[in-house]
């Protein structure tokens, strides 16, 4: 995606956001740092996709963006409004500011309910901003806002089909025209073809009504074509930030690289592609870089950089100092003692 959207004050600031948990019994309680001072800011009509292997804080990311979760420390702010310390009962107030949508909607939606009554809930929590004699007719425009047909109203989740579903919560999420929309997978309990058709309207809906998304995904494909930027994480930070477009064509990050270099899927990468397959990318998914080791644990992390040890360019100050994020060139961030020398090296090329 190119056309990014240039915003003089962003509608979510997050400033070293941090969370962590406990776990284990007290006297052998461990403090899981699921995210570790993360500031990103988001612009009107602009898309950033949060992306990482399993476990890295996507999730707890966008929990604790929505006040899902208590953060430990740091701040976040929507439309102006600083919601990081409010207590759990004034949360509600900034909920018509932004608005999740979960990865399945089986889960997200109630079963006893029908669509129509789903849809209502949000109206019917904040009178003040619909009358009730507009709900009916405000549902209605939400349907068919998210290509739906009124009589869907009637049915039950049961009866509809997974994309139909996630459509239902996506209108519900926008019922209260938020100016950012946190969606945490939203695609990924579809089928390939149903993923490219919520992604379209996603696309078409940022258009029309200008909001903001958070995307969460391990699905490259998509943050390439859905997003104007990427924030790659992992282990509970940051560690490069930057514009779409340079991300895929020039990672810096060592983790960035080899991420990218198997991130093809050749079903989703087809539905997306801008134009002809780029023989690079097709010889990236032919030489998977494989990380040594596994993802180590939030509640143990390593010393200095959290990457180093799975690093192929990990040296002596990796292991006693964590490289701050810092911008290279405008717009481009990056956490790493050696930026860019994976990757020049032709190991990451």
């Amino acid at each position: 995606m190119t056309d990014l959207k240039e915003s003089a004050e962003p509608v979510l600031r997050v400033t070293d956001l941090t969370k962590h948990f406990k776990v284990g019994r007290r006297r052998s309680q461990q403090t899981v740092r699921a995210l570790d001072s993360v500031s990103l800011e988001l612009g009107t009509g602009q898309t950033i996709a949060l992306v990482g292997e399993s476990g890295c804080g996507k999730s707890t990311f966008a929990r604790t963006v929505t006040r899902l979760y208590r953060p430990t420390s740091g701040t976040i702010s929507v439309r102006g409004h600083e919601i990081a310390d409010l207590s759990d009962r004034d949360v509600r107030s900034i909920r018509p500011h932004i608005q999740m949508i979960f990865q399945n909607p089986a889960t997200s939606l109630d079963p006893r309910l029908p669509v129509l009554d789903s849809i209502l809930e949000p109206l019917r929590n904040f009178p003040e901003l619909t009358p009730r004699d507009r709900r009916r007719q405000r549902a209605q425009e939400l349907c068919e806002l998210v290509g739906l047909p009124p009589s869907v109203l009637t049915s039950y989740p049961r009866q509809l089909s997974g994309g139909q579903r996630q459509r239902i919560a996506i209108a519900r999420a926008l019922a209260l025209a938020p100016a950012v929309i946190v969606a945490d997978e939203p695609t990924a309990s579809l089928d390939v073809s149903t993923q490219a058709q919520i992604v379209n309207l996603m696309l078409a809906l940022q258009r029309s009504t200008d909001v903001s998304y958070l995307f969460i995904t391990h699905n490259l494909a998509l943050a390439r074509h859905l997003s104007h930027r990427v924030a790659v994480m992992y282990l509970g930070r940051i560690v490069e930030f930057t514009d779409a477009a340079e991300l895929f064509e020039h990672p810096m990050h060592p983790y960035s690289v080899a991420l990218l270099s198997r991130w093809v899927n050749t079903a989703t990468t087809e539905l997306f592609a801008a134009g002809p397959a780029d023989a690079s990318q097709q010889a990236q998914a032919r030489r998977p870089i494989v990380l040594r080791g596994e993802v180590p644990s939030p509640a143990s992390p390593p010393s200095g950089c959290h990457f180093r040890t799975r690093c192929p360019i990990a040296a002596e100050i990796c292991g006693t100092e964590y490289p701050p994020l810092r911008e290279l060139k405008p717009g481009h961030q990056i956490a790493c003692h050696f930026p860019g020398k994976f990757a020049a090296s032709g190991t990451g090329s």
